[in-house]
């Protein structure tokens, strides 16, 4: 399944992702169902909710960031060769056999990470 779990300390960043990953098809049905990733905030209660004051997406100014945790089968999705730190560098957003819709998945999640941390930066909350 590909799926994108936000944690972190900062509530409004988290927030703003959210809301880019839906504005960039990453959260909306398609008429493709191979096209829809679940994303979703972290569970507190989860060790891999990113919220401890050390961990290195919190070590900021304002001691909160957000973290992503994406899953294998996005990151798959993401890249036209999979098999190697080398392979995916080179062909990061580039469709293939094995990955046909590369583009969508690398193009809608960087520019949902942009857009959100653009918006937080500027002060602005998805809400």
């Amino acid at each position: 399944m590909k799926k994108v779990i936000v944690g972190g300390r900062d509530a409004r960043l988290k927030r703003n992702l959210l809301a880019a990953f839906t504005k960039y098809g990453l959260t909306s049905p398609a008429t493709d169902p191979d096209w829809n990733v679940t994303v979703v905030l972290a569970d507190p209660s989860s060790s891999i909710d990113g919220d401890d004051p050390a961990n290195i997406v919190n070590r900021t100014r304002t001691g909160g960031g957000a973290q992503l945790e994406i899953s294998t089968a996005l990151r798959k999705a993401m890249f036209g060769d999979f098999s190697g730190a080398a392979k995916r560098r080179t062909t990061a957003g580039v469709p293939s056999a094995a990955s046909p819709d590369a583009d969508h998945f690398w193009t809608g999640f960087v520019g949902a990470v942009r857009e959100a941390v653009k918006n937080h930066e500027r002060g602005l909350d998805a809400l």
